[in-house]
């Protein structure tokens, strides 16, 4: 999980001493293999309900479940290889690395896998 936002108090020029009367955090969520985004945006909710019941929650955004890069498919072989001449070594490749970028629904649309 990380913090991706968070805002509270003053934050504007000079000093102000001042006990905020709201404060807001932005999270996300990476998504490993065999889990739901569902069920873990349901668990941070119940878990941050448990420690602070006065909190109001909303999930602005959904999360992407979680995708592995099909490297054998004609695409990503035509990547690797340009990757390959253009810097004269085979790349590394980690096909389940981390990233925000829509892959999921461009997996799902295009059926690569």
């Amino acid at each position: 999980m990380n913090v991706s936002g968070f805002n509270a108090g003053y934050s504007g020029s000079g000093v102000k001493s001042l006990i905020p009367a709201k404060a807001t955090v932005k999270l996300d969520v990476r998504i490993v293999p065999d889990q739901d985004p569902r069920e873990i945006a349901d668990i941070v909710t119940a878990e941050v309900e448990r420690l602070e019941p006065h909190t109001a929650l909303s999930c602005l955004a959904q999360m992407a479940p979680y995708r592995v890069s099909a490297t054998e498919n004609p695409v990503s072989r035509t990547v690797l290889e340009v990757l390959a001449s253009t810097y004269g070594t085979d790349p590394i490749v980690y096909p389940s690395l981390g990233a925000s970028l829509p892959t999921g629904e461009l997996i799902d649309v295009l059926g690569v896998r």
